[in-house]
C-alpha cells in the first residue's frame, strides 16, 4: 500500500508542474484594452467626419450666399456709377437752362419793359398776327420755366436715388463683412476638425502597429507553452506508463472498459485566454474515442463530479489519445493542475 502511494504522490507532483504553466489573462486583457481603445477612436472619428461635413455644407452655403451679396453689391456700384453720369448731367443741363434763362432776362433788361411785346404789338398788322405773337412769347417763357422745373425735379430723383444706392451699398459692404468673419471662422473651424482626424489616424495606426505587435507575442507565447506542455504531457504520459504497469501487476485496471473508462488522464484550460468563444461547458478530447457532441460524466479522483460535451480536439491526441483537456476559469483551475478520473458517456 505504501508503494502506491508513493506512486500516486509522484502522479500529483507531476500535475502540480504542468499547472504553473497555464496562461495567464494579462495578454488578454491588454489586447482587449486596445480594441477598446480603437473602437472608442473609431466612434470619434465618425463624429468628426459627420461635423466635417456638416461644417463643409455650411462653407459651400456661406460661399454661396457671398457670391450673389458680391453681384448684388456690383450691380449696386454700376448702377451708382450710372446715376452719377445721369446727375452730372441733370445738374449740367439744369445750370444751362438757368443760365439761358439769365441771358434772356438781362436782355430783356436791356431793352426796356417787354421790348418783345411792344414791338410784337406796333409790327402786328392784324389782330389775328398780335394774338399769334403773344401767345409765342408766353408758350416760350412757359416753355422755359417747365424745362427747369422738369430737370430740377429729375435731378431731385437722382440725387434722392443717389442716397438710397449709397445706403444701400454700405449695407452690402457690412454684410459681405459679417459673410468673410463668418467664413474665416468656419475655414478655422474646418482646419481644427481635420488636424482632430489626422490626430486619430496617426493614433489608430500606433493602435494597430501595437495590437499586431501584441497578437504576434501571444501566439508566440501560447506556442511556447503548447510545447511546454507537449513535453510536460510526454513526461507525464512516461510516468504514468510507467505507473500503469506496475499498477496493472497488481490486477488493476487503468484502461478503457466500454462506455466507462477510468485512469483517464484530466487537464485544464481557459478558453477565454485563447481567445476562444466557446465558454467552459465543453471539453476537447480525441474524437476518435469521443465524438464531437458526446456528453461526459467526470468523476475526479478527489470524487468532483462535473456533466461536458465534447466540443474541440487539441494536439496532445497524438501523445496521449485518452487525455480529456477541460474548459475550466483560469483563476478557478486546481492547483494540482492534472489529475486522473472516471470517465463515463452519457449519450
Amino acid at each position: 500500500m505504501k508503494k502506491y502511494t508513493g506512486y500516486v504522490l509522484a502522479l500529483l507532483l507531476l500535475g502540480l508542474g504542468l499547472g504553473s504553466i497555464a496562461p495567464t489573462p494579462v495578454l488578454g486583457d491588454a489586447l482587449s484594452d486596445l480594441d477598446a481603445q480603437n473602437q472608442a477612436i473609431a466612434t470619434q472619428q465618425n463624429q468628426l467626419n459627420d461635423q466635417l461635413n456638416a461644417q463643409m455644407a455650411v462653407v459651400s452655403s456661406q460661399t454661396i450666399k457671398t457670391n450673389q451679396l458680391q453681384q448684388q453689391l456690383n450691380q449696386t456700384q454700376q448702377q451708382l456709377h450710372y446715376n452719377q453720369r445721369d446727375l452730372t448731367l441733370a445738374t449740367k443741363r439744369l445750370a444751362q437752362r438757368r443760365q439761358a434763362v439769365k441771358k434772356r432776362l438781362r436782355a430783356i433788361q436791356r431793352q426796356g419793359p417787354t421790348p418783345n411785346l411792344i414791338q410784337a404789338v406796333l409790327q402786328a398788322n392784324s389782330l389775328t398776327q398780335l394774338s399769334q405773337a403773344v401767345y409765342v412769347i408766353k408758350t416760350v417763357q412757359q416753355a422755359d420755366d417747365l424745362a427747369i422745373h422738369n430737370v430740377a425735379v429729375s435731378l431731385k430723383a437722382l440725387k434722392t436715388t443717389q442716397a438710397n444706392l449709397l445706403t444701400k451699398q454700405a449695407q452690402l459692404v457690412a454684410q459681405q463683412q459679417q459673410l468673410d468673419q463668418a467664413k474665416a471662422q468656419l475655414q478655422t473651424d474646418l482646419t481644427h476638425l481635420k488636424q482632430l482626424m489626422a490626430q486619430n489616424q496617426t493614433q489608430m495606426a500606433q493602435l494597430t502597429a501595437q495590437k499586431e505587435a501584441l497578437i504576434q507575442q501571444i501566439e508566440q507565447e501560447a506556442k511556447a507553452k503548447a510545447q511546454e506542455q507537449a513535453q510536460a504531457q510526454a513526461a507525464a504520459d512516461q510516468q504514468r506508463s510507467n505507473t500503469a504497469a506496475i499498477f496493472s501487476g497488481n490486477g488493476l485496471n487503468l484502461t478503457p472498459s466500454g462506455p466507462t473508462a477510468t485512469g483517464v488522464k484530466i487537464s485544464f484550460y481557459d478558453p477565454a485566454v485563447l481567445g476562444s468563444t466557446m465558454g467552459y461547458n465543453g471539453v476537447a478530447a480525441n474524437l476518435a474515442v469521443y465524438p464531437k457532441g458526446t456528453k461526459l460524466k467526470i468523476v475526479f479522483a478527489d470524487g468532483t463530479t462535473i456533466h461536458r460535451v465534447v466540443n474541440d480536439t487539441g494536439t496532445f491526441v497524438y501523445t496521449s489519445p485518452n487525455q480529456i483537456d477541460v474548459a475550466w476559469p483560469n483563476a478557478a483551475i486546481p492547483s494540482y493542475g492534472i489529475t486522473s478520473a472516471t470517465v463515463t458517456v452519457e449519450s
